[in-house]
């Protein structure tokens, strides 16, 4: 029983279109604005990622602030 359903879910699996959808990235996909500057991301499936943005600085054994600003994105 369990070969058959595995058999049968790989079949539709294999027979629908499952694929992923491509990574979309460019100058004007995915910007947004933060208290700090606006930022530049990526879309995947449908999922805004934005990756590497700074949400504090801090000096040793300080309290963290708030970024500084930027200019651009």
């Amino acid at each position: 029983m369990k070969n058959i359903l595995f058999f049968s879910i790989l079949t539709i699996c294999l027979t629908t279109n499952i694929a992923a959808q491509p990574i979309e990235a460019g100058e004007n996909i995915a910007v947004t604005n933060t208290e700090s500057g606006k930022v530049r991301g990526y879309t995947h499936n449908g999922i805004f990622t934005y990756k590497g943005i700074p949400y504090a600085q801090a000096e040793r054994f300080m309290p963290p602030a708030k970024p500084k600003a930027w200019t651009g994105v």
